[in-house]
């Protein structure tokens, strides 16, 4: 505990991660509180990263209205948070897909003596990215510069990634020569992120040529590279070019994780190999590791793609046994499966069998299966099927807001409520009406 509150004194990632880990229970945060409040008591200085270190230890167990807590209670120990406090609990609303509370908070840290610094931007913009804000994502590269910030590769690559998850490949690529033009070099975590925006875009020219520079630049593939290239000869149905680069990988002495045996299963499925797609699961268990539920749905798909049936609804039985199993896609391809092959009882008996096991089906789930019904004339069915999903839907975040004395009726007087609690310091109330 005493090092704990000698937060900053750990030099480290390592070192402080073990103190997160040795915390990590409700009653050690608690004995740790009752020691802020001690110290408090006889005025003993309480540092900013003595805070932070609970902080990060409520963020490691998955507590974030704690977390906040946490971070809101700061000022009441006359403990000013700095830029990793912001930081870190940035991270924390970051996680929760809360977006308007991080830009909010760090408008009140402009407002405070706190400085944001280069992690403090790669996370903001990284959160703008991830809502397709790339306006608002290089206004803030631009304004960090102003501010004497230099952006480093991990804040390009934030951009690079966002841009690449919104399919916009080619922005990517530019930026990608912006950051080489302005001195910054790529990492081999930047090349792969650009290589498999390029693969999800089914542009396996341009992966190919993006390991040509990977080269130039003097790196070698590593697995994930393998993977994404890979995956993207898988996507364009270029089977062959697929088991080649598989090989090579081999021979260069990298061993295939789960994540890549299972690009692996889908391949040969898809090829109409599944023969040898089931003996590749296999080879994987020998090697002791475990499938994850995409391997087995190739698989399973694979099964339903050549008719067979039996042996598709075998292998789902067997592995739903595994509650982290009981995956809607795996029901959803076994009801598509049956429908196609006029099967619709046994579709809706599967669909039936999901739900028991509190499975929820998705709109493509019900969508196979009210075709399947259509199909066999069993309108009425498909009718109670359709009203059972809509009636299916949680409450929206519209009715709890819109009852009532101080309603919020549209996002404007959502922002505009959250804005006044986070220059109130009621960041956690924030945090509850948002969530």
């Amino acid at each position: 505990m005493w090092v704990a509150l000698k937060f900053e004194s750990l030099v480290d990632q390592h070192s402080r991660n073990e103190v997160s880990c040795t915390l990590a229970t409700k009653e050690w945060c608690s004995l740790y509180w009752d020691a802020i409040q001690l110290l408090k008591k006889y005025r003993i200085f309480i540092s900013s990263e003595s805070v932070r270190a609970l902080i990060r230890t409520y963020s490691y167990m998955g507590l974030a209205e704690e977390a906040i807590q946490c971070f809101d209670r700061m000022s009441k120990f006359d403990c000013e948070p700095d830029a990793h406090a912001y930081n870190t609990i940035l991270k924390v609303v970051l996680k929760k897909d809360l977006f308007v509370l991080p830009f909010l908070l760090y408008n009140v840290m402009l407002s405070s003596n706190s400085l944001p610094d280069d992690h403090t931007y790669t996370l903001l913009i990284g959160g703008f990215c991830k809502i397709g804000n790339f306006n608002a994502a290089l206004e803030m590269l631009d304004d960090m510069s102003k501010r004497g910030v230099l952006p480093d590769v991990k804040t390009y690559t934030a951009i690079i990634y966002g841009l690449c998850q919104w399919k916009k490949v080619d922005e990517a690529f530019r930026l990608f020569n912006t950051m080489k033009e302005n001195g910054c070099l790529p990492t081999l975590r930047c090349y792969n992120v650009l290589i498999d925006g390029f693969r999800k875009n089914g542009r396996t020219d341009e992966v190919l040529s993006l390991l040509s520079l990977l080269r130039i630049d003097g790196f070698a593939l590593n697995l994930q590279s393998y993977c994404s290239l890979i995956n993207s000869f898988i996507h364009a149905k270029r089977y062959s070019d697929a088991y080649v680069w598989y090989t090579k990988m081999f021979k260069r002495g990298i061993v295939p994780d789960v994540t890549l045996y299972a690009i692996m299963i889908r391949g040969l499925s898809e090829e109409g190999r599944v023969g040898e797609a089931a003996k590749m699961l296999d080879e994987m268990i020998g090697m002791g590791l475990v499938p994850d539920a995409y391997c087995y749905i190739a698989l399973i798909k694979g099964f339903c793609d050549i008719g067979r049936l039996d042996q598709a609804r075998s292998l789902q039985l067997e592995v739903s046994k595994d509650e982290q199993f009981h995956n809607a896609y795996t029901y959803t391809i076994l009801i598509c499966g049956m429908c196609r092959n006029g099967m619709v009882g046994e579709a809706r008996e599967i669909f039936n069998q999901m739900e028991k096991l509190g499975c929820l089906p998705s709109v493509v789930t019900f969508s196979a299966l009210m075709h399947g019904l259509c199909k066999a004339r069993r309108i009425e069915e498909a009718h109670l099927l359709l009203h059972e999903m809509e009636i299916g839907r949680s409450p929206s975040l519209f009715f709890r807001l819109s009852q009532g004395s101080n309603r919020v009726f549209d996002s404007v007087s959502l922002q505009k409520k959250v804005e006044q609690m986070c220059e109130a310091g009621e960041v956690l109330n924030a945090y509850k009406l948002l969530k």
